[in-house]
């Protein structure tokens, strides 16, 4: 496709289209494998009733990983150290008003 973008590259575990489920939104970009891939499909009815009430946790958790990976120091820090540290964070969720 003629003015194609790469926008990030993802590793093993690593998911995308989760925001436009959560947020109700399509999803802002298309995904191209550079390598053979396997890949799991979640309806989004089979999403809520597996991740249900987690997935605002879930949501912040991948984005706060992929903040390390993009961060010059934080990104020499292995996958299990990115991951305890992630899991050592405290997340609150305020309704709105």
């Amino acid at each position: 496709m003629s003015g194609d973008k790469e926008i990030d590259r993802w590793s093993s575990f690593d998911s995308f289209g989760e925001r436009a489920l959560f947020c109700e939104d399509n999803r802002e970009y298309s995904v191209r494998a550079i390598t053979e891939v396997t890949v799991l499909s979640l309806a989004k009815i089979t999403f809520e009733e597996k991740f249900g009430d987690n997935v605002q946790f879930i949501i912040h958790k991948n984005i706060i990983a992929k903040a390390f990976e993009q961060s010059r120091p934080l990104s020499k820090l292995t996958q299990i150290q990115i991951t305890k540290v992630i899991d050592l964070c405290k997340f609150k969720f305020f309704e709105e008003g």
